[in-house]
């Protein structure tokens, strides 16, 4: 755990349980309203906002700026996760994010895919299939990378910057690099 964050743990989790009064609805109102703002101030509340929203989160939790979220209900957090700017995540299928985790700006992590089998239908109408995404423990995602629907990212793995992770589960302990990633090394 950090130290800033062990620092005021106690006014977090008051401010938090004061959240808890305004509702699910109001208080992804209120994130989207301080969704760009910087600071530790705004990193504070964004944490203790999604405390109340999301389906379930651990300990010290940061949030950049500009982070969006969607169908955030679906998502669980565990311990010690960095999301930085600029991140997209959409969890309508179920994501969960472990313990130790770095996610850096301008990545993806989805957990749903177009339906594309019917020519005669256009391929936004055809519905969506749903697949859980899951990032174990102590991973570092570099920055831009895309995690697709259905991914799983072993424990210790670090993904290059740029990459695209695709629904296969891959290695523990490993680098992964390219679109879609391969194994570089073992760590």
């Amino acid at each position: 755990m950090s130290l800033k964050f062990k620092k005021v743990a106690k006014q977090l989790a008051v401010i938090s349980f004061l959240f808890s009064y305004f509702g699910r609805g109001n208080c992804v109102r209120i994130m989207n309203m301080i969704k760009y703002k910087e600071g530790l101030l705004y990193i504070g509340l964004r944490y203790c906002l999604i405390k109340n929203i999301i389906e379930s989160c651990g300990e010290n939790i940061m949030i950049g700026p500009n982070v969006t979220f969607k169908n955030i209900e679906g998502l669980s957090l565990e311990n010690n996760i960095s999301i930085h700017n600029n991140c997209y995540i959409d969890s309508e299928g179920g994501i969960l994010i472990r313990d130790n985790v770095s996610i850096a700006h301008n990545t993806s992590i989805l957990s749903s895919n177009h339906f594309y089998m019917k020519n005669d239908i256009p391929i936004k109408y055809q519905g969506m299939e749903l697949k859980k995404t899951i990032i174990n423990s102590n991973v570092w995602i570099g920055c831009g990378v895309r995690v697709l629907a259905g991914s799983i990212i072993s424990s210790g793995c670090v993904i290059g910057a740029n990459s695209v992770v695709t629904s296969k589960k891959i290695e523990r302990d490993t680098v992964y690099v390219g679109i879609p990633i391969k194994m570089v090394k073992k760590r």
